[in-house]
């Protein structure tokens, strides 16, 4: 059964939106992981990350530094001191690993910032992707059934049209699970980077908008 020419031109209007909607938002997620390239955004993310070492790494080495000396001045009056014994040390070991696990801690929280800017970058640029390639596909399907469902006369039948219109309306579910699931992750991620750049400045946030 052919639509009526006044249906296939709401239709038709209503899918042309939808597919410049969408063109629309994919280019603005690709711009956003462009700036990530700009020397703006690196240099953030490297004040970030010396402010986290002026604060707790520069500090862990510090606190180790001054065990270590200690520990070779005390151990002078005996043997020289091994590093590594220091790990089966009955009286400093349990100081010590503490003191290891703080600076690998701090070391941790340094390289997360970093790959989570990374993940921005390429969570906002596949996201861009995935949103072209939805508009491409309704495009691409969309208008053609379109054309074939407003003719009397098609080499499809009614069965096989409503067939093809269900696949569009499967691979439209999927695209959107695709973009939400993206999205959350892009979420995550900046909430774990806004944080850590709430804590060491105090300008407005840039990244992300």
């Amino acid at each position: 059964m052919a639509l009526s020419s006044e249906l296939v031109g709401v239709v038709a209007g209503a899918l042309a939106i939808l597919v410049g909607a969408i063109l629309v938002f994919g280019h603005r997620f690709s711009d956003k992981s462009g700036k990530f390239d700009e020397k703006s955004q690196s240099d953030e993310l490297n004040e970030i990350r010396l402010a986290m070492r002026e604060d707790t790494v520069i500090k862990a080495i510090d606190r180790m530094w001054r065990f270590l000396m200690k520990t070779d001045l005390e151990m002078k009056k005996g043997s020289k001191m091994n590093v590594g014994d220091l790990l089966y040390d009955i009286n400093r070991r349990d100081l010590f690993n503490k003191l290891i696990n703080e600076l690998e801690q701090s070391f941790q929280d340094s390289a997360k910032v970093k790959e989570t800017w990374l993940a921005l970058r390429s969570g906002y640029g596949r996201l861009g992707k995935i949103l072209y390639a939805c508009a491409t596909m309704l495009g691409a399907l969309g208008f053609p059934l379109l054309c074939l469902s407003s003719q009397t006369l098609s080499l499809l039948s009614s069965e096989q049209l409503v067939l093809l219109w269900f696949v569009v309306a499967i691979l439209g579910i999927l695209f959107l699970g695709l973009v939400v699931y993206t999205h959350r992750q892009i979420a995550s991620n900046m909430t774990v980077y806004q944080t850590k750049w709430r804590q060491y400045r105090i300008d407005d946030v840039k990244v992300g908008r």
